[in-house]
């Protein structure tokens, strides 16, 4: 096996910015400038737009170090308010839902600051948007065997920070999560959207779960997704003889 590449250093990724900006200049797309640079496409992205916003300026090399207490009225605690306020790519960001990426680049942009991903647990407990524990092993809610690989797990609750607002929770048994944030207790078509950007975020074939007595995520509204999506979600038949049987579906891409 190779050895893994050395990390870069900060002057080295600022140029690899700045390459990538003038290879886009030149007309290759964000895909190619990608490969190119042996990077993800959503970093090009994030180059793009700092590029747009704040010129070259914007690409140079930015500091890193030890994020700001978690206090009130810290520029950092009051970036719980983008989450509260929607989705990303309402407010610039190249995501659909609020996951690991896109809160440390939201971030980043903020302030300036690179978290790890520990760090940002922290924020997120903090900011009480962290997904809740499980009440037992998904595999139980199942009336039918289910690949943990394929399997997505849906849960919603109502938090407070400080003011009362509702979340929508997916998260994948290797630790991929996601979160949108809700004024109100969501709709059945705001929590129809919710799987339509899950479709988008995860792609393959996907097994949608949640626990049983959840207030939102009940049989009825994965009915409705299935009927608002029939080529996609397929429904699977819950055992009436299973203590734990509860409605599933399965998602598979067009």
């Amino acid at each position: 096996m190779a050895p893994p590449p050395p990390s870069l250093t900060p002057a080295q990724r600022e140029e690899r910015r700045r390459r990538a900006i003038e290879a886009l200049a030149r007309g290759l797309t964000q895909k190619q400038v990608a490969a190119l640079l042996d990077t993800s496409v959503a970093s090009v992205s994030q180059w793009k737009s700092r590029f747009h916003r704040g010129g070259a300026d914007d690409l140079a090399a930015r500091r890193q170090g030890r994020p700001p207490r978690l206090a009130g009225n810290t520029p950092i605690d009051r970036l719980a308010t983008h989450l509260l306020a929607g989705p990303p790519d309402a407010q610039g960001l190249p995501y659909g839902v609020w996951d690991g990426a896109a809160v440390r680049l939201l971030i980043e942009r903020e302030t300036g600051i690179q978290v790890s991903r520990w760090t940002l647990l922290r924020y997120l407990d903090a900011w009480r948007v962290a997904p809740p524990a499980l009440p037992s092993a998904p595999a139980r809610w199942c009336a039918a065997p289910r690949s943990a690989a394929t399997m997505v797990v849906l849960q919603s609750g109502q938090r407070a920070y400080p003011d009362p607002y509702w979340l929508l929770w997916a998260r994948r048994p290797r630790g991929d999560w996601s979160v949108l944030a809700y004024p109100h207790a969501p709709t059945a078509a705001e929590r129809e959207a919710f799987v339509a950007r899950l479709l988008i975020l995860w792609r393959g074939r996907l097994s949608l779960v949640a626990p049983p007595g959840d207030p939102l995520w009940t049989a009825v509204t994965l009915a409705q997704c299935g009927a608002r999506w029939p080529s996609r979600l397929i429904p699977v038949p819950a055992d009436p003889a299973s203590t734990h049987a509860h409605q599933k579906t399965l998602v598979t891409p067009n």
